[in-house]
């Protein structure tokens, strides 16, 4: 059945958390222009998953992918997303680049490291041998230890953390801006006309 959809057909979004206000703030960029999101809680709401001050956030130097096979789709699917943060104003702000350190206490789990995750990028990486290395991946203070046996490997830039609480909010904002409704609160019933029914998508 093809679809009917337009510019001005009206849309809701049952949930505000990051996947609504995410959808939200994409289909009004597309020019969709009678986008309503429904939520229990005021925006950024508490029990979304996404009101959390951290999220890691991998992939950042991600290439993209034009295959169709498994993990084509998911480096094209990390690649979108490194865009987003990297780039877009909305989300931009809330990314840190900092960085990843791997390590391992053992020769059998470096000797892993090596293989499963830093494999032919290894001259990205800085080698960590000795405590002091180790503490100056990392602003002062944050790593005290001594670090006995451990060995490890710092790539400076290609993953981070992201501030996710804000970035939902600034996408909130940015949705709204934008012309989408956001209807928030407690409902005690909800009822669709029937002559809507077979336009729900």
């Amino acid at each position: 059945m093809t679809s009917t959809l337009t510019k001005q057909s009206q849309i809701l979004i049952v949930g505000g958390g990051t996947w609504g206000c995410s959808t939200a703030l994409h289909l009004a960029r597309r020019g969709y222009t009678n986008v309503t999101v429904l939520d229990v809680n005021r925006i950024p709401s508490p029990i979304s998953a996404g009101h959390d001050v951290n999220k890691l956030a991998g992939g950042l130097s991600t290439a993209d992918s034009k295959g169709d096979d498994e993990d084509s789709i998911w480096k094209a699917l990390s690649y979108a997303a490194a865009q987003g943060w990297l780039h877009d104003p909305v989300f931009q702000p809330f990314c840190h680049n900092t960085g990843s350190v791997v390590a391992g206490s053992t020769p059998k789990s470096i000797k892993q490291l090596v293989e499963d995750e830093i494999g032919d990028d290894i001259d990205q990486y800085t080698p960590l041998n000795t405590a002091e290395d180790f503490r100056k991946t990392m602003p002062e203070g944050i790593l005290t230890g001594n670090f006995p046996g451990w060995k490890g490997f710092y790539k400076p830039t290609g993953s981070g953390w992201v501030h996710a609480r804000k970035a939902m909010k600034a996408a909130f904002e940015e949705s709204e801006r934008l012309g989408v409704k956001f209807i928030t609160g407690s409902a005690h019933h909800m009822s669709i006309k029937s002559t809507l029914a077979p336009k729900l998508i």
